[in-house]
């Protein structure tokens, strides 16, 4: 496992929204967790095994391989 994924999740991100991958609210109720479901989205893509807290809590998605941790806003 790399010292860092960012990168790599960044680079996900960015390619996803070349392909066309926007982020879509499923209802109207909404407000915010669209956000985390693109992104989560992107770390399955890279195959990252990681840890998803539940809702209103931090970091939004905990990395189990390496101590990092993402927050989406």
């Amino acid at each position: 496992m790399p010292q860092t994924t960012c990168f790599d999740v960044f680079e996900q991100c960015v390619l996803a929204v070349q392909a066309g991958e926007l982020i879509e609210s499923v209802s109207a109720k909404d407000k915010e967790f669209h956000f985390q479901n693109w992104f989560e989205k992107r770390l399955q893509t890279l195959a990252l095994h990681y840890e998803g807290a539940g809702r209103n809590t931090y970091p939004d998605f905990s990395l189990v391989e390496c101590a990092e941790g993402y927050e989406v806003k």
